[in-house]
């Protein structure tokens, strides 16, 4: 039958059904397709419970012992095809991998028309699906462009990605135009980062301040040792939160730079965050509060547990600085990195026992430590992803960074490493997300893009190897760099020679024609990493 003639039949009213309903429509009337079914049923295990109480078992069966909220199924039952989720959020999601499996749609970057695979030959019914984690975010910071947030919000549903994550400055330039496209797909909002500072005006900032510890920065930081600036923080935030739509949790996090505490910090923070929760309870707002690890200035002790006692009221969330991303997080050459694993498994054996959760913090899609000679890390995201569900952590995060650069456009190449997390977060192997990506292409230019893509996660990860022996400085800021080892800088001007190799050798095929956006990032590669070879040229021995 074709779509139009399909009856849809929701088992509730709820918002994201009703909108799951709509998301029916425009993908299968619109598609054209002729589909095998006369009837579908939306909903959640427990309306299905409700409605088909002797069949609900048979249709939905492995959603009774489901670890995760958005496990779903698809069940074909004649020609009747159930879509029901965990929650309504999933039964969305459901509707999603039908359409991936019954008309080969895969939505690769925001805005844009979803690629067309082969549609599946078929597929074991009942078909239940779960994610590899509980949480699966996204993080964003400084990004005020409404277009393109609107588009991610779809983009992330259609990905089965249920959080967003904004500063609560970002959220109060461009909540309004987010808001209902958030509440239509039932997803989750966090709010916090680095915007403690949007609560506290000019004078309360500079009682609450201690002068910061690193030149480079006029930035100050918080100090949560003096509790008398935090009630009418916590009052303030407590206001703001009232009205945000689809609001889980809140992460406020201290300022971006090194402490210069006396005793220690990550205490008094953690004790403020637990403040946070009780005023937020307080005020009759059920919202989760997590506090973050995280070695701001590589601080370790604002990100190593050490004697301390982990909170037994607030979530952790784990925010590694500075890794060496050519290795995954148990295998590193480098002994920071090392060191960060030992803490990101201090933390886990000493919050288990407590029942409190840790949701670990990437940086695969930020042009600020992955920087302008952005690395593509498909490999590396799916093997992080299975490892860190292996330790047991309760959900993963990705952080976006914009990047200000001429003729690179940061929001089309960030694609490829957002699009791996989501998708390695529902099960996928690196070579099937490759598959799924290249199909975006023009058909002479998919044989290229797999061996493309691993090249760059091969040669140009390598920068970041140098992101804390360079610190605060990176391989691409060589008139920053304070101090260095005359290898350091010959074997970077040796990397930059081989990507500026690597972009030319494919800037010369003439398939690249095809793809306007990426042959754009490729001459990116090449002039960025010339530019930057001549200014470690220019360095004295």
């Amino acid at each position: 039958m074709m779509g139009a003639d399909i009856r849809v039949e929701l088992l509730g009213q709820g918002r994201v059904l009703r909108f799951a309903r709509d998301e029916w429509t425009r993908l299968y009337e619109r598609a054209g397709e002729p589909l095998s079914v006369q009837r579908v049923v939306l909903g959640t295990r427990e309306q299905l419970r409700q409605a088909e109480p002797g069949q609900s078992a048979a249709i939905a069966g492995p959603l009774e012992t489901a670890r995760f909220t958005d496990e779903f199924v698809i069940s074909q039952q004649g020609h009747s095809v159930y879509l029901i989720g965990g929650c309504e959020r999933a039964a969305l999601y459901a509707v999603y991998r039908y359409a991936e499996l019954a008309l080969g749609l895969r939505w690769i970057f925001p805005g844009e028309q979803p690629a067309r695979l082969e549609p599946a030959a078929g597929f074991d019914s009942p078909l239940h699906e779960a994610p590899r984690l509980e949480r699966r975010g996204f993080v964003f910071e400084t990004i005020d462009d409404v277009p393109f947030m609107q588009g991610m919000v779809d983009w992330l549903a259609k990905n089965k990605i249920n959080e967003l994550f904004f500063t609560f400055t970002l959220w109060d330039k461009i909540g309004s135009a987010l808001r209902e496209l958030i509440a239509d797909r039932g997803l989750d909002v966090t709010l916090g980062g680095h915007s403690a500072s949007f609560f506290l005006d000019r004078q309360q900032k500079e009682k609450a301040a201690q002068a910061a510890d690193h030149p480079y920065t006029a930035k100050r930081q918080l100090d949560y040792t003096d509790v008398s600036w935090q009630h009418g923080l916590i009052r303030q935030a407590a206001d703001f939160c009232r009205d945000v739509t689809n609001l889980k949790r809140i992460s406020l996090w201290p300022e971006d730079i090194q402490h210069q505490q006396a005793d220690s910090f990550l205490t008094h923070y953690t004790a403020f965050t637990e403040r946070l929760d009780e005023g937020l309870r307080r005020a009759g707002l059920r919202l989760e509060v997590e506090h973050i690890a995280y070695n701001a200035g590589l601080a370790w002790d604002m990100l190593e547990l050490g004697g301390q006692k982990p909170s037994e009221r607030v979530e952790t969330l784990y925010a590694y600085w500075g890794r060496d991303y050519r290795f995954g997080p148990d295998k590193s050459e480098s002994v920071s990195d090392q060191r960060a694993y030992s803490a990101l498994s201090d933390w886990l054996n000493r919050l288990r026992p407590v029942g409190r959760k840790l949701t670990v913090f990437e940086y695969y899609s930020d042009h600020f430590m992955l920087s302008p000679l952005f690395p593509m890390l498909g490999g590396r995201i799916a093997e992080d992803v299975n490892r860190y569900a292996e330790l047991g952590v309760y959900g993963m995060t990705n952080l976006v960074v914009p990047c200000r650069v001429d003729g690179y456009g940061y929001q089309w190449n960030q694609v490829f490493n957002s699009y791996a997390f989501a998708r390695a977060l529902w099960k996928e192997p690196a070579d099937e997300i490759m598959r799924q990506f290249a199909a975006f292409f023009a058909a002479e230019l998919r044989p290229l893009i797999g061996s493309l893509y691993e090249q760059l996660e091969k040669e140009v990860t390598v920068l970041t190897s140098w992101n804390v022996p360079l610190f605060p400085a990176r391989a691409v800021d060589p008139l920053k760099v304070a101090s260095y080892a005359e290898e350091d800088k010959k074997q970077v001007i040796g990397q930059l020679d081989r990507i500026m190799e690597l972009a030319e050798r494919y800037l010369a095929m003439e398939e690249m024609n095809a793809s306007p956006q990426l042959k754009q990032t490729l001459v990116h590669y090449a002039s960025y990493a010339r530019l930057m070879k001549e200014q470690w040229g220019s360095l004295p021995h």
